[in-house]
C-alpha cells in the first residue's frame, strides 16, 4: 500500500487480501473455552482413564473419560478439520495479507487472552508481537492493517466485560505504538463507529505516512479503553457480506451459488464489501477426516484440501462479476495458491492507473 499511487486511492477503491481464522496456524490439541454448538459434545470428553470395571458410560464428574490416547486422537482430527492457515501472522503480513480475522477469548484457566477456533490457538500477545515486528521491520512503510476481534466470550455469564475489554485495549497499547494505532477522528469509546464512513477517505489520510493498525470489534458490546484512548474501535457492521449461514458450504458450486448473487447485488462503492472465499467442513467431511486420520500417520488437513480446490478459481469468479463492487477477500490456506493474493494486490495498481489516466 505504500506507493504513492496506492496512497491516492480512496479506501472503498482498495482490494484487500485477508485471511479467515487467521491465527489457526497455531492451533493446539487443547479445547478453548468457547464451545461451538455443532461439536459441543467435545467439551464433555475427558482424557482421564475409564472406569476399571469397563462399564459404559465411562463418566467422571459429568465428563466421559476416553483415555489420553483416544482423546489426543480426537483432538488431532478436530485440529485437522479446523486449521485454516499454515503461515504465522508475521509471514502473512510479509505475503501481503492486510485483514485478519481473530477469534479472541479470555481463558480463565490460564488468566490470559488466546485466539481460538474451538481449539486454543496462540496468545493475543503473539499476534500483537508479530504486527509490532512487521512495523519495526518496515519503518518507512505506510500500510493499513485491520485486526478484527470477534467471537469472544467477554459477555458470557460470569465474565467482567468491562475489565476484560479494558485489558485488551491495554495490551494493544503496550505492543503497538500510539502513532501506529488508527483511530477515526470521530470514534468514541461508548458508541459504535459507522464503518462505511471510512470509504470516502484517501488511504494517505488514514495512514499519515506511517503504518496504521485498525483494531475493530464486530461483537455487540463496547470496548472500555483505559486512559481515554480508543485503541479498539467498535463498529456497527464491519464489511458487508453475503450473510451466508454459519454452517457454511462444502463445495465450490455451492460457494459460487451463495457468494455470486450477493456480490452481483452490491454495485455501490459506498458499501464496503467482503467476499468470503472459504468452505466449511460438514458431517460427511468430518467422517472422511476421521477415516483418513486412521489410515495416515499425519493428520489430514481438511481445509487445506478445500483451499486447493477453490482458491485457483477465485480470479475467474471475481472477473465474472465485472460491475460488482468488493473491497476484501478472505481465504483459507491462501499460501496454497498465493497467486490470488498477488492478483488482488495487482487490482489496486490497475485501478490507480485508471484514476491517473
Amino acid at each position: 500500500m505504500s506507493p504513492s499511487e496506492i496512497q491516492n486511492l480512496r479506501f472503498h477503491e482498495l482490494k484487500l487480501p485477508g485471511t479467515h481464522d487467521s491465527a489457526t496456524y497455531s492451533l493446539t490439541n487443547e479445547l478453548s473455552q468457547v464451545s461451538y454448538p455443532n461439536i459441543a459434545f467435545l467439551w464433555s470428553l475427558s482424557s482421564g482413564s475409564a472406569q476399571s470395571n469397563g462399564q459404559w458410560p465411562w463418566q467422571n464428574s459429568n465428563q466421559f473419560a476416553v483415555g489420553e490416547g483416544m482423546y489426543n486422537a480426537i483432538m488431532d482430527i478436530i485440529r485437522g478439520v479446523g486449521k485454516s492457515q499454515d503461515m504465522n501472522m508475521l509471514e502473512q503480513l510479509h505475503d501481503g495479507i492486510r485483514y485478519f480475522d481473530l477469534r479472541l477469548y479470555y481463558d480463565t484457566r490460564y488468566n490470559n487472552f488466546y485466539l481460538q477456533h474451538a481449539l486454543m490457538a496462540c496468545p493475543l500477545t503473539e499476534v500483537l508481537g508479530h504486527v509490532a515486528g512487521f512495523i519495526r521491520n518496515h519503518p518507512d512503510a505506510a500500510e493499513f492493517i485491520i485486526l478484527n476481534l470477534s467471537h469472544t466470550n467477554f459477555n458470557d455469564p460470569g465474565m467482567d466485560t468491562e475489565t476484560l475489554t479494558a485489558k485488551v485495549c491495554s495490551l494493544v497499547s503496550t505492543y503497538i505504538q500510539p502513532e501506529n494505532i488508527f483511530v477515526p477522528k470521530d470514534a468514541q469509546a461508548d458508541s459504535p463507529y459507522p464503518f462505511n464512513d471510512l470509504g470516502e477517505h484517501l488511504l494517505s489520510d488514514l495512514t499519515q505516512k506511517t503504518t496504521k493498525v485498525f483494531m475493530i470489534n464486530t461483537d455487540t458490546y463496547q470496548y472500555t479503553s483505559p486512559n481515554g484512548g480508543v485503541p479498539v474501535v467498535t463498529t456497527t457492521i464491519g464489511y458487508a457480506n453475503s450473510n451466508r449461514s454459519d454452517d457454511g458450504v462444502n463445495t465450490l458450486d455451492a460457494l459460487k451459488a451463495v457468494e455470486g448473487p450477493a456480490l452481483a447485488k452490491n454495485p455501490s462503492q459506498k458499501n464496503l464489501y467482503q467476499v468470503a472465499w472459504n468452505l466449511t467442513a460438514q458431517i460427511p467431511n468430518v467422517i472422511a477426516q476421521t477415516i483418513a486420520s486412521m489410515s495416515h500417520p499425519k493428520p489430514h488437513k481438511q481445509l487445506r484440501g478445500f483451499a486447493y480446490e477453490i482458491n485457483s478459481s477465485l480470479k475467474s469468479f471475481l472477473e465474472s462479476y465485472p460491475h460488482a463492487h468488493y473491497n476484501l477477500v478472505t481465504m483459507d490456506w491462501y499460501h496454497a495458491y498465493p497467486e490470488q493474493v498477488h492478483y488482488l494486490i495487482h487490482r489496486n495498481y490497475v485501478h490507480a492507473k485508471k484514476e491517473q489516466a
